[in-house]
């Protein structure tokens, strides 16, 4: 994928959607491209990253920390 103006190619550029499942509870929730963009512009470059700062609010919920999330990237096709 190619940059456009003024933005920088980063990591989350080619990613469609995410899959995010807590390996505590085991519940999933899918991120739509919409999200992956906003965390984009919030300034997350790679999917360790935006992974380090999603919290499983269930868990989170329940008075534990709810960090222990694997995200799973869905990426865009190429040409």
């Amino acid at each position: 994928m190619m940059a456009g103006p003024g933005r920088y190619q980063t990591e989350l550029a080619d990613v469609v959607r995410l899959r995010i499942t807590c390996d505590d509870c085991g519940r999933e929730r899918r991120w739509p491209p919409y999200k992956v963009r906003e965390a984009e512009r919030a300034g997350v470059r790679t999917i360790p990253e935006l992974g380090s700062r999603v919290i499983c609010p269930h868990c989170r919920d329940r008075g534990a920390s709810g960090r222990n999330v694997s995200v799973v990237p869905t990426l865009r096709r190429g040409p």
